[in-house]
């Protein structure tokens, strides 16, 4: 349901958070995921509430934005070439170098919630984590997905 879409864009090239945070909501937005002003908002919120983790040596971001933004339910998962930064979450300006970055476009508020604490559970598992970061095929990210249950 949330990876229907199959947006993983894997071992991209990006100079900068907002680069990367506008790659992946153009493609929800071509895909019919989100309204125009999706791409403003996750960049907005990432500011202001930055989502950024560091997980053993990998860093990773869940960027999302307000549900109002939203069509359809949908997750999509960027890895880059080289990290770029973000804000460690719950800080202003603790540096996170990020690798992979999830992002969430979420209908309803309850599901939010429950995914949110999901992938936080699974971003505790080293085997998820190296195996989404080494993922370099849409076919590695499904069989990841799909052996812990997403």
């Amino acid at each position: 349901m949330y990876f229907d879409h199959k947006i993983f864009k894997l071992n991209v090239d990006m100079k900068n958070r907002e680069e990367i945070l506008n790659f992946l909501s153009e493609e929800f937005l071509r895909q019919g995921m989100v309204t125009r002003e999706f791409a403003k908002a996750i960049t907005e919120r990432e500011k202001t509430y930055p989502t950024g983790l560091q997980v053993g040596d990998v860093g990773i971001a869940l960027p999302h934005a307000d549900r109002c933004f939203v069509k359809e339910s949908q997750i999509g998962i960027a890895t880059l070439k080289t990290p770029v930064d973000f804000c460690e979450m719950g800080t202003e300006d603790v540096p996170v170098k990020v690798s992979i970055v999830v992002m969430l476009a979420l209908h309803d508020a309850d599901e939010h919630i429950e995914i949110l604490q999901k992938l936080i559970e699974l971003f505790q598992n080293e085997k998820f984590v190296s195996g989404l970061g080494a993922s370099r095929t849409e076919q590695d990210v499904v069989k990841i997905l799909k052996e812990f249950n997403l």
